[in-house]
C-alpha cells in the first residue's frame, strides 16, 4: 500500500499536517476535502515522493519513499497537479506520450501506443491523437494531462505492485460535462486496481464517485470513512465554517450538501 505513518509535513518553517496516519488500498478512490490551505496538496506531495516528511514516514510497500529510484517509483505512481502549462507545438499523442518515459528502457514500442491510446479513449478523447494540443480548449487540454498522467501507469503491471494516480484539483475550472468525464475515468482506474487520491473542492461530488473521503481542517484529520459517514451537515458546516443542511436528491435519494441561507446585509 501507499502510506503514511505519523508523518508531519512541514512547508518551510511552518507544520502543515502533524502526525499524518493514511493508508491507500488499491482499488479505491479516496477524495481529500478541506478549506484552501488544509493541507490537500502538500499530502499529495508527500504520497508521491515529492516532499519528505520532516518525522515519521512516507511509504510505499513498506519501503520509504526515498528509498526508490526515480524510475522505479514513477512505474508505480503518477501524479497530476494542479497547473500543467505546455507551449510547444506537440501533437495530443506527444504529450501522452510523455507519460511512457518512464518506460523506455523496457517496453516494447506496441505497448506505449497502446497505453497512449487507451489512456485517450479513458478520458474521451479518443481520435484526438494528431490534433494540435494548443489549439484544444483548456478543458481538453486538461483531459491530455490527464491521460498522460494514466499512460504512466497504464497496464496490469506485475502481481502484488498495486499501482496509484494523485489527482491535485484535476476538476477546478471545469465544466460539468468534464467533471463528471474526470471523476468517471478515477472511477475507471480504481476498478484496473489503481488506488486513486483525489483532492477536491465540491463535496457532492466526491460523496458521488468516491469510495473513502478524508476531511483535513487546521493541521489535522478530521474525519476519514464512507462519504455519507464523513459528511455530515453538523461535521462540514464546522471545517468550513459554513452552516450547512442535507437535501435529498430527487433522483437518487442520496443527501446533498447545501449552504444553508445566511442573511446578508441589506442593500
Amino acid at each position: 500500500m501507499l502510506a503514511l505513518d505519523h508523518a508531519r509535513l512541514d512547508r518551510g518553517a511552518r507544520t502543515v499536517l502533524a502526525d499524518a496516519d493514511l493508508a491507500v488500498r488499491p482499488g479505491e478512490v479516496l477524495a481529500l476535502l478541506g478549506p484552501n490551505g488544509a493541507g490537500k496538496s502538500t499530502l499529495l506531495k508527500a504520497l508521491s515522493g515529492e516532499l519528505k516528511p520532516a518525522a515519521g514516514r512516507a511509504t510505499l510497500d513498506g519501503r520509504d519513499l526515498a528509498s526508490w529510484s526515480a524510475v522505479a517509483l514513477a512505474r508505480r505512481r503518477s501524479v497530476l497537479p494542479q497547473h500543467n502549462h505546455l507551449v510547444f507545438g506537440f501533437t495530443v499523442e506527444d504529450v501522452v506520450a510523455l507519460g511512457r518515459s518512464a518506460h523506455v528502457d523496457h517496453a516494447v514500442r506496441s505497448d506505449d501506443n497502446q497505453a497512449v491510446l487507451g489512456a485517450l479513449a479513458a478520458v474521451g478523447l479518443a481520435g484526438f491523437a494528431r490534433r494540435d494540443y494548443r489549439k484544444l480548449s483548456g478543458g481538453e487540454q486538461q483531459r491530455v494531462h490527464l491521460a498522460r498522467a494514466l499512460a504512466q501507469i497504464w497496464g496490469d503491471g506485475s502481481p502484488g505492485e498495486a499501482r496509484y494516480l494523485l489527482l491535485d484539483e484535476p476538476v477546478s475550472n471545469l465544466d460539468p460535462a468534464y467533471q463528471q468525464t474526470v471523476l468517471r475515468t478515477a472511477r475507471f482506474m480504481a476498478a484496473r486496481g489503481c488506488g486513486v487520491v483525489i483532492s477536491l473542492h465540491d463535496l457532492n461530488l466526491a460523496a458521488a464517485f468516491a469510495d473513502r473521503v478524508l476531511l483535513i481542517a487546521k493541521g489535522r484529520f478530521v474525519a476519514d470513512g464512507r462519504p455519507a459517514e464523513v459528511l455530515t451537515p453538523a461535521r462540514a458546516g464546522e471545517v468550513y465554517g459554513l452552516p450547512m443542511l442535507a437535501v435529498t436528491h430527487p433522483q437518487t435519494g442520496v443527501p446533498v450538501l447545501l449552504p444553508a441561507a445566511v442573511p446578508g446585509p441589506t442593500p
